[in-house]
């Protein structure tokens, strides 16, 4: 069985129009209308870029803060850092006094021969030796901005008041001031992390 065709078939209108122009008319009325409506809704483009819009927002205020904690985090941990070497720095010239004031009263109770470089005991060589170390981290860590730079500056004042004891020369108001200047740098390091 050939297919008719919907709702007619090609060869039925062809007949049927060529047959009688009166019943080409009913069969011509009686085909349905195709309608094509392409209307653009606006409506729809803005129901989609509302949403759009916002997750864009929410994308871009999640990177900046991201980013923001990212920094934040690197600071808190060179501040820790920073921290540990100026801990260590200060407690090794404390050390340093006190070594040397101990080395200076055993020699002076012994009366040996004056205090030399060459004596010094070793304690208050590893004591000068973490001292150094820790200044050249702090040297490192610390950003040489306007605050890194008062506090580099306490730092080489602290320094300063060991060289009488790195040439075994120290009396007891070298000692004092550098007691003093390790107070000093550790005030410089409380003003230092309080900056932000």
């Amino acid at each position: 069985m050939a297919w008719q065709g919907v709702p007619f078939s090609v060869e039925k209108i062809v007949d049927t129009v060529l047959s009688s122009p009166q019943l080409a008319h009913v069969v011509l009325d009686k085909l349905p209308t195709v309608a094509i409506e392409s209307s653009f809704s606006w409506d729809t483009v803005i129901a989609a870029a509302i949403p759009g819009w916002i997750a864009y927002l929410a994308i871009r205020n999640s990177y900046k803060l991201a980013d923001k904690q990212h920094n934040m985090q690197s600071k808190e941990k060179i501040n820790q850092d920073i921290r540990g070497a100026a801990a260590s720095y200060a407690t090794a010239l404390n050390y340093c006094a006190t070594d040397y004031n101990e080395w200076v009263n055993e020699v002076l109770e012994r009366r040996i021969s004056f205090v030399s470089k060459e004596s010094m005991p070793e304690r208050l060589k590893n004591n000068i030796y973490l001292a150094e170390s820790s200044k050249n981290l702090l040297i490192i860590l610390i950003l040489p901005d306007e605050n890194g730079m008062k506090l580099l500056n306490s730092m080489g004042n602290a320094h300063k008041a060991l060289n009488p004891l790195l040439a075994a020369t120290a009396n007891r108001s070298d000692i004092l001031e550098l007691t003093s200047a390790v107070n000093s740098f550790m005030y410089s390091c409380h003003e230092y992390f309080l900056r932000d």
